[in-house]
């Protein structure tokens, strides 16, 4: 039989040992079950993951992170660099997401593997390097930082991420964000979407024909650079359109009433604001928040 002595030893020895196993689970320096064949090195251990890839004409870089940062940036060189810093997820019962880049054919994948439990604080940062004429598509990332881009792009941020998009020059630009701020300078482009759902969109040095920019709950300022060539019909649920620079007129909306009947009426709370020759379309409209359209900036 075993001493009530002994057994009240072995007890206590086992919630020793699994403070202790607790204790590591929730350290920033824990281990991880995971390792990165490709560069033989954690994405998630506070070490650098460092991927070089050789890419033929008009490239393609893929981008689902989960709430990790993004900054890709395009330089002169060929090919493709991605590099992966930061400690990752802590957090009891949780399993680091690593973070991996791999390629098919002309097409840079990087994406993060999903993890189980609870966790939170995904602190890391994914850089990549892309040569001129790569199209970017990020599907999920936290905060997002571009600069330089010379091709279609199509960027998306999920929770609170924000999203800061400098210096681009393409057909087309397609960005958004779940809950974060939108800022775009120096943007040429003929066709430009971009949605916040709870954050103001603040965009200068714009040139564009067509597209659509909304907020659900933030305001719109946008500045026109010279050679804009649209025709902007702006309206608001809850908010005052401010025009600077611009012939403005009202525009027409629809109402309806409770006989559903079709009633176009002019609206102070709606615009039409030509840019240029007014050659495009650009529709802005915010449920909550004003708008404010100007001249440069």
């Amino acid at each position: 039989m075993i001493q009530r002595g002994t057994l009240i030893a072995v007890l206590i020895g086992v919630e020793v040992a699994l403070v202790a196993m607790m204790a590591q689970a929730i350290s920033p320096g824990a281990s991880a079950p995971w390792h990165d064949a490709a560069s033989n090195q954690s994405s998630g251990s506070g070490r650098a993951a460092d991927y070089s890839f050789h890419t033929g004409p008009q490239p393609e870089v893929t981008v689902d992170i989960g709430y990790a940062d993004l900054t890709v940036y395009q330089r002169s060189e060929p090919g493709i660099t991605v590099n992966v810093t930061g400690h990752g997820w802590h957090g009891f019962g949780s399993s680091v997401p690593a973070i991996t880049a791999t390629q098919d054919g002309n097409t840079v994948n990087v994406s993060a593997a999903e993890s189980s439990g609870l966790s939170w604080g995904d602190d890391r940062m994914v850089t990549i390097a892309v040569s001129p004429g790569t199209r970017l598509t990020v599907n999920n990332a936290g905060n997002i930082k571009a600069t330089g881009l010379r091709a279609q792009a199509s960027v998306k941020s999920v929770g609170n991420g924000t999203v800061w998009i400098e210096d681009f020059n393409a057909p087309s630009l397609d960005v958004a964000s779940s809950n974060g701020r939108l800022t775009l300078h120096n943007i040429v482009v003929r066709q430009l979407d971009a949605e916040s759902s709870n954050g103001r969109v603040e965009v200068t040095g714009l040139q564009v024909r067509d597209g659509n920019i909304d907020s659900s709950n933030g305001r719109v300022t946008l500045g026109f650079a010279a050679g804009a060539d649209t025709t902007v019909t702006a309206a608001t649920s809850n908010g005052h359109i401010n025009v600077s620079g611009f012939a403005v007129s009202p525009a027409k909306v629809v109402k309806r009433g409770d006989d559903d009947d079709d009633d176009d009426d002019d609206s102070s709370s709606a615009k039409t604001i030509r840019v240029g020759a007014g050659a495009g379309r650009l529709g802005v409209h915010t449920s909550n928040g004003s708008i404010y359209l100007s001249q440069g900036g």
